[in-house]
């Protein structure tokens, strides 16, 4: 058998865009997701196109390839489709189009969450866990330091965030009147959902805050932001 250099060089040719699936296709021809999200396109290249029988349009796993493995590629996989989710809602986000009971909102939000615990399942539990043991070494996705520093509270707020999202499964909105007649929806912060917040909710098991505080709210603008308002300031936070 060859070495891997040989192969990698064939790898390196193919294009998510062209050798992926038909969500994977259409996620980036849509919306650039491979552009947009440039790692999932190399891990897919290294990880997934090695244990199926590309290139070409065979796309299922080749014979005997180990159970992490395929479960690498179809977590990554499941967040490739989450992103694509959260896309498809955006666009309508974006052209000032809340949906029914505001559930375009609703669903991009939960489907950006989904995507972003996924890849925290991925990177902990198998790659870190299950493929380390597999392997009998140590794998360090990044250092403690580096997540402590870099990505947890980020990250702590955005999926107790859309925790209480999903879980209540309606952002509360409060409609406030403008000058010309007009009423604009606002819903809390996403700052009003960190980990501390959570953990002092009704419902701790499932990780939500049944009442949110009242104070700091927030609401789409038309350049698709979401704007926090408080008291003598506004500071732009969470894209749509």
């Amino acid at each position: 058998m060859t070495n891997w250099n040989v192969w990698k060089q064939a790898f390196d040719q193919v294009k998510l865009r062209e050798e992926g699936d038909d969500i994977e296709i259409d996620g980036c021809r849509r919306f650039d997701l491979d552009v947009k999200f440039p790692n999932y396109e190399i891990f897919w290249r290294l990880h997934v196109v090695p244990a199926t029988n590309r290139p070409g349009n065979n796309l299922r796993f080749r014979e005997f390839i180990d159970f992490v493995v395929v479960k690498m590629g179809m977590t990554s996989h499941g967040i490739f489709c989450d992103l694509v989710t959260a896309q498809e809602y955006l666009v309508r986000v974006r052209k000032d189009d809340y949906g029914n009971r505001y559930q375009n909102c609703l669903q991009s939000l939960r489907a950006g969450g989904d995507a972003m615990q996924k890849f925290d399942d991925l990177q902990r539990n198998i790659i870190q866990d299950l493929l380390a043991k597999r392997l009998g070494r140590s794998i360090i996705v990044w250092t403690k330091t580096q997540w402590q520093c870099n990505w947890k509270n980020q990250y702590d707020k955005l999926a107790a965030y859309r925790n209480y999202l999903t879980h209540t499964n309606s952002p509360q909105v409060m409609l406030v009147g403008q000058a010309n007649g007009e009423e604009i929806p606002y819903v809390p912060h996403e700052d009003h959902f960190n980990s501390t917040a959570v953990s002092r909710g009704t419902s701790r098991s499932k990780g939500i805050r049944q009442i949110p505080p009242s104070g700091i709210l927030s609401k789409p603008s038309a350049s698709g932001r979401m704007t926090q308002l408080s008291p003598g300031s506004t500071t732009s936070t969470l894209r749509f």
